[in-house]
């Protein structure tokens, strides 16, 4: 477990654990509500022409991106990836989100075409840091749309089912390995 420090209000200094991606992702979901809207995480093909850490769509069939960003690299990272291209140019997304720790909420290189999620350092809190810009050419998803969505969502279910299956077959396979008849 990787740590950062952060100050006390007794003027001392405290580590506390980084958020992790995962983290930052559960608690977006939390806030969008899911039972409210379709989100699906890791879209990298068959709906955008860009990769998105998720999509998420509100019954109204509006799409939001949303970027998790846990660290200052990740964000300078998605920079050199020319990410408001894909923005700009996908009429499926309507508002661009970072989602990000609260210390870096004020980070230079956060787009400012993409309104700012803040999630406190526990990842039990979102806040509005800055709103998303409405992006003037988005359209609502299209019934086809909406089920590749919804697809790729259930997809990303079977593969981590898929995943724990193998996780526990090896964890059944090294408690027997050594043991002999």
């Amino acid at each position: 477990m990787s740590y950062r420090l952060t100050d006390r209000k007794d003027g001392r200094m405290s580590r506390i654990p980084k958020l992790t991606a995962i983290e930052v992702e559960a608690a977006v979901a939390a806030f969008y509500g899911i039972r409210e809207t379709v989100m699906v995480p890791n879209v990298s093909w068959g709906l955008l022409e860009h990769e998105a850490d998720m999509v998420i769509m509100k019954a109204s069939r509006w799409a939001d991106e949303v970027e998790i960003k846990v660290s200052a690299s990740d964000i300078k990272a998605d920079l050199r990836k020319n990410r408001g291209r894909g923005h700009r140019r996908s009429p499926l997304i309507r508002k661009l989100w970072f989602a990000v720790p609260e210390h870096l909420a004020d980070d230079p290189n956060i787009p400012v075409f993409a309104g700012i999620l803040k999630i406190n350092e526990h990842g039990e809190r979102v806040e509005v840091y800055r709103p998303a810009p409405i992006n003037p050419s988005a359209r609502k998803l299209t019934d086809k749309e909406t089920y590749t969505l919804m697809r790729l969502g259930c997809m990303r279910i079977w593969s981590l089912k898929n995943a724990a299956i193998s996780h526990i077959n090896d964890k059944r396979y090294n408690a027997t390995k050594g043991r002999t008849k």
